[in-house]
């Protein structure tokens, strides 16, 4: 049983152990993995169509379908019944008809007052180191054909330059040339980042046009969870993007994907410290001005979330509020009004969601983390597996490919834990 604990990287695997039976998946999830009861049969996939097809009768589970209405899964529970996840950092035995499932691996936050204080300097060189390590282990022998999805970001841009001494990867971006989508196109930094490393940089133009029903439906099939992810920004877009690379004959293809959830990128994260900033200095002038800094000078959007942060608060006991998939919600919400049998809004509460929030987190180790701390732990612990992941494994794997995120590692990820939000977030 201690073997996973010197793993590294993305793993799920089965192993029978003369009357045992151990079933484990990676630390932070890259790997899904699915098992079912099909009679006295007990069956694993890391796709659940595989399930399916051995045999599962295909029904809505409606508890996983409560968490998805609030833009989560449950920490086991699918859209499917009978077909539950394990969840990532845990291992699952089953011995003599018995199964127990343990966490082996969690991430840990410092508790409040009891970070460590170092010049910002050492923070940075830290992470540094980490993610250097990270990309060279995540590069695959000089034989595979690799390559490099590079948005122009940060977080994809360091990849590339740490990439750069062990091997020079051909690099592929999405470019957005309809007016409709421009305000999404990245490709300039894109061919700012490949001119200086020296990178041969091929571009695949997103318009729109090439979206219809039977390509939705294909994505859909591969991605197996409807999500409001699932448009122009990530999931369609993607797809085609490594539908291009595995036709160049691509293997494994390097990105950047994960930083914002270990880092606090996303734009909710942000909007939410300025709000406890707001909080903190109520009589302040300042508000309007903090929020133009990162929301381009509207002003508070917080406060269309309010009554949804206090029905968060009461499901799970503590502050959700800044969570990226907040306003997901309020979609899903709505939609679920319209798109629900008068039979399914009975059996869910007329979408009512209080109460049923389950992400297996320990509440007390929670409750005790500074609130932006709260957030990230949060993120990774839903969202992070549950859509970003999910989505960098089955849509390659979709082509034969295979994405490799070394940000999502969990030496990364445990380093990344430690840096005060200050840092993390400078300027706010």
């Amino acid at each position: 049983l201690d073997c996973v604990q010197k793993l590294r990287g993305p793993f799920a695997f089965v192993a029978w152990d003369d009357r045992r039976l151990f079933v484990t998946r990676d630390r932070l999830g890259v790997h899904p993995l699915y098992y079912a009861r099909i009679g006295r049969r007990l069956a694993f996939a890391t796709r659940i169509k595989d399930l399916l097809a051995a045999g599962v009768e295909a029904r809505i589970d409606p508890d996983g379908l409560r968490h998805f209405l609030l833009g989560v899964r449950a920490r086991e529970a699918t859209l499917f019944a009978g077909i539950r996840a394990v969840p990532p950092g845990h291992f699952l035995t089953i011995e003599a008809g018995q199964e127990s499932l343990r966490e082996y691996w969690d991430i840990h936050f410092p508790q409040r007052g009891a970070r460590r204080r170092l010049p910002e300097r050492e923070w940075v060189e830290g992470l540094y180191d980490a993610l250097a390590e990270s990309v060279r282990l995540h590069l695959p022998d000089p034989e595979t054909p690799a390559a490099l999805l590079l948005s122009g970001g940060i977080d994809s841009s360091m990849v590339a330059a740490l990439a750069l001494p062990h091997r020079r990867l051909t690099s592929y971006t999405i470019t957005f040339h309809s007016p409709r989508y421009r305000s999404y196109d990245e490709s300039e930094g894109a061919r700012e980042v490949a001119a200086l490393l020296g990178l041969d940089l091929r571009e695949v133009d997103y318009s729109g046009r090439q979206i219809d029903l039977d390509l939705f439906l294909e994505v859909l099939w591969h991605f197996e969870l409807p999500t409001y992810l699932m448009g122009v920004q990530t999931t369609l877009p993607f797809y085609l993007l490594y539908r291009r690379v595995a036709a160049d004959g691509v293997s494994v293809a390097l990105s950047g994907a994960g930083s914002d959830q270990i880092l606090g990128g996303y734009l909710l994260q942000k909007l939410e410290r300025i709000r406890r900033i707001c909080e903190r200095h109520p009589r302040s002038r300042r508000h309007a001005a903090l929020y133009a800094h990162v929301w381009r000078g509207r002003a508070e959007p917080h406060t269309a979330f309010q009554g949804l942060r206090q029905e968060i608060l009461d499901v799970y006991g503590h502050d959700m509020s800044g969570m990226a998939w907040v306003g997901s919600q309020v979609f899903l919400r709505e939609l679920s009004l319209e798109i629900l049998s008068p039979e399914w809004l009975a059996a869910l509460g007329q979408g009512e969601t209080r109460g049923a929030l389950d992400l297996g987190l320990d509440r007390e180790r929670y409750a005790e983390l500074d609130p932006m701390d709260q957030l990230l732990y949060l993120e990774m612990k839903t969202r992070l597996p549950d859509y970003l992941l999910l989505e960098e494994y089955q849509i390659p794997a979709a082509f034969g490919l295979r994405a490799s995120t070394p940000f999502v590692d969990h030496r990364v990820v445990e380093f990344a834990a430690l840096i005060p939000p200050k840092v993390r977030m400078r300027g706010l």
